[in-house]
């Protein structure tokens, strides 16, 4: 696997960090982190990234939910009143 044409990086720390078809890109990007900001601060940073983007994509799919829901109830009357001309034979 090739990332941004390269088959591995030297981070910070001097340590080589290789990238194959089975790579843990969440580690890979915490061990290019790990040695600029430090292990403490790399975690903190990851932590607060990973729990932002779950908030983020919960909100995202509650306001979907409730945005359809609500469309859904403004155009039952009119949905019912068709449906009733249909069964009705009218």
């Amino acid at each position: 696997m090739v990332f941004y044409g390269k088959q591995s990086v030297t981070v910070a720390g001097g340590q080589m960090v290789m990238f194959n078809p089975d790579s843990d890109w969440i580690r890979i990007a915490y061990l290019t982190l790990a040695p600029l900001l430090g292990t403490m601060a790399a975690s903190t940073l990851f932590a607060v990234a990973l729990l932002a983007s779950g908030w983020f994509l919960m909100i995202l799919g509650w306001g979907s939910a409730i945005l359809i829901t609500i469309m859904d109830i403004y155009s039952l009357p009119e949905s019912l009143k068709a449906a009733w001309h249909i069964i009705a034979g009218g």
